[in-house]
């Protein structure tokens, strides 16, 4: 139990993991090495942060398991003695007050090191120099540091090779290089290549330390560091590097020897978790597990902090998700999909239910009738809630009929609390990814319904305008067979389609209660924006109050709408190739983009991460938008 409330403490942190080549901080363990020689016996040494170091920590604050199952482990701390080269940037770029930080940190971390731990000092400019040699003599190693001076360009491989053959003939029971630099290599003959195997064959610890300036380039030695299994630690700050030495030093002097029972064979995970107190810290390990007659090297090294990231979780087992979860692929987020649509689709179908024929009222029910389910009755009182709450008569209006030119069987309320499903639906699949996903996702369907109801409206119109000649040919006919306006109207209803056919029978069923027959065709008018119609509804208006003969006014008007149409269908169709040209060149830029990141991450690097790329990325967006607009502009048709 209290190892339990230890890790939800830690997580409720939420740090985010880091690989090695990361940031390392108080809350990480470092796997030194994995020794695997008298396999199925395997020893993991690790070295565990400052936080740690006022208690021996014993199995029970350790758990360890292999490819995700829980091994037995027994713990040893450690008292053998390290030999340990400190490697310092003397380059021009450490000139000033970061030499003399440096050299300042590096004396404190010498005075935190056990007595019985040689140290060695290099310094690296145009030139490697090695101030000292491995000795337990403190004055001669203050000596040393006090001696480098600044100057040059940056040898880094050639220093590493250098600490390397130092720690060679140590003599030591653990060898460590710790190096300092604020810039990648200029000036060594050695290359990155042999610099790994120096280390790895030396199976030499590297902590290296990054110091962030204004002339940092700090990628090339945090690559490095994660080829060779080591830990990469940065800072910004000249004040903070005394207590990133310091940390160092502790743990340093405060490592660990854990040993279990392999029954994996071949590349593995292992994961190795402490906790004393209110403290966590993790890491995990990616090696392969043989009888060899030397250590396997690790491909990858992750060093997790108390977090939520899922491999953290992994490495902690009363705190893992289901075996495979993550792994699971595209059939598990195409069931959470399918899932999340099947509960859009609920809401949908409740509020279907909850509603009454005629599709609109004029308020919401505030409590459920007989007979209706309970879905529908939830869906009731949700929607009535919100109109009561959030909705006023001028915004309950406008949605309303808003709604109604969209053709859209909801009220207000049903509307808003259906896109609030869905935005929590969107939400919860989304934070199963990351959480950023998830409220982004969220955010962009809330903002999207209103440009969804527009759209449904605007294509709605569109599809009644170009439906109007021919509605005006059958009430025409109906006319000139003999039949009064109204039997018209009906057959209007009865033979046209949606959204004619849908808009004439409201009209009827109006006119039929009561409303005067130009106001009922007139809301056809307002509601769809349709210009045209509002010559019909004129020419009907008129026939009421002058008389005369309506089917050939009809058919006048019909004539003129046919040929508007007609001009509209032409330029469409004559437009119809350069918009998909468009179209397509609106989507090539961003495919092209997405397969390059997928086949190549790096290669557009340098488009992403300079200003220069992100201004032609940004303009380049303005002008396909402008682009956009004109095209629109130009195949617009107004009368």
């Amino acid at each position: 139990m209290r190892r339990t409330l230890a890790a939800l403490a830690a997580l409720a942190l939420l740090m985010a993991a880091a690989p090695a080549g990361a940031q390392l901080s108080e809350g990480e363990i470092q796997i030194v090495d994995l020794d695997a020689t008298g396999y199925p016996t395997i020893e993991v040494t690790v070295d565990v942060p400052r936080s740690f170091a006022d208690t021996t920590l014993t199995a029970d604050e350790f758990s360890l398991d292999e490819g995700g199952v829980a091994r037995e482990i027994t713990v040893e701390k450690l008292a053998e003695t390290t030999g340990i080269v400190l490697a310092i940037d003397t380059s021009g770029s450490m000139a000033g007050e970061a030499i003399a930080a440096a050299k300042a940190s590096a004396l404190a971390f010498v005075d935190g090191l056990p007595d019985s731990h040689p140290v060695a000092v290099v310094g690296f400019g145009d030139s490697v120099v090695r101030a000292s040699e491995l000795t337990t003599d403190r004055a001669a190693t203050r000596n040393a540091i006090g001696s480098l001076r600044a100057t040059g360009e940056t040898s880094l491989y050639d220093a590493l090779i250098e600490s390397a053959s130092i720690l060679q003939t140590a003599g030591t029971d653990r060898v460590a290089l710790v190096l300092l630099s604020d810039g990648a290599d200029t000036a060594s003959s050695a290359t990155p290549d042999a610099v790994v195997g120096a280390l790895t064959s030396s199976d030499v610890a590297l902590y290296s330390i990054g110091l962030e300036t204004g002339d940092s380039q700090l990628s090339e030695l945090s690559a490095l560091t994660d080829r060779a299994g080591g830990a990469f630690l940065s800072t910004t700050a000249l004040a903070d590097l005394a207590a990133v030495y310091d940390g160092l030093a502790a743990r340093l002097a405060n490592q660990y020897r854990l040993r279990f029972e392999a029954t994996s064979s071949g590349p593995v995970e292992v994961r190795v978790v402490a906790v004393s107190g209110d403290r966590l810290a993790g890491a995990n390990l990616v090696t392969e597990l043989k009888a060899a007659d030397a250590a396997p090297a690790p491909t990858t090294s992750t060093d997790p902090q108390a977090s939520t990231d899922p491999q953290f979780l992994e490495a902690v087992p009363f705190l893992a998700p289901p075996k495979g979860m993550l792994e699971a692929g595209w059939v598990m987020w195409a069931g959470l999909g399918a899932l999340g649509f099947a509960f859009a689709t609920v809401s949908y179908a409740a509020f279907s239910m909850a509603g009454d024929k005629p599709r609109r009222r004029l308020e919401p029910r505030a409590t459920p009738k007989a007979g209706d389910t309970q879905l529908s009755g939830v869906a009731t009182w949700a929607s009535g809630l919100v109109d009561r709450t959030f909705l006023n008569g001028t915004r309950r209006g406008a949605m309303n009929a808003a709604l109604d030119r969209a053709g859209l069987n909801l009220r207000p309320g049903e509307f808003i609390v259906l896109v609030g499903c869905v935005s929590v639906a969107v939400l919860a699949l989304g934070w199963l990814m990351h959480p950023l996903i998830g409220i982004i996702g969220a955010i962009v369907v809330a903002l999207s319904a209103r440009s969804f109801v527009g759209y449904m409206g605007s294509r709605r119109r569109n599809r009644f305008a170009n439906q109007l000649d021919n509605t005006l040919l059958v009430m025409a006919g109906s006319l000139r067979a003999g039949h009064g306006i109204q039997r018209a109207l009906v057959a209007v209803a009865e033979e046209s389609d949606s959204p004619t056919g849908e808009e004439f029978t409201r009209v009827v069923a109006e006119t039929r209660i009561g409303r005067d027959l130009v106001e009922a065709l007139q809301g056809i008018a307002d509601r769809l924006g349709n210009e045209d119609f509002e010559w019909v509804v004129r020419a009907v208006a008129i026939n009421r109050e002058l008389g005369g003969n309506l089917s050939e006014v009809l058919d006048n008007v019909g004539d003129t709408i046919r040929e508007r149409n007609q001009l509209r269908r032409q330029v469409s169709a004559l437009s119809a190739e350069g918009k998909l040209s468009a179209i397509v060149l609106y989507v090539l830029p961003f495919g092209v983009a997405g397969f390059v990141r997928l086949t190549n991450p790096t290669y557009l690097s340098e488009l992403t991460k300079s200003n220069f790329g992100l201004g032609a990325i940004g303009l380049a967006i303005l002008l396909m938008i402008g682009g956009g607009a004109w095209i629109k502009k130009i195949v617009q048709v107004q009368f």
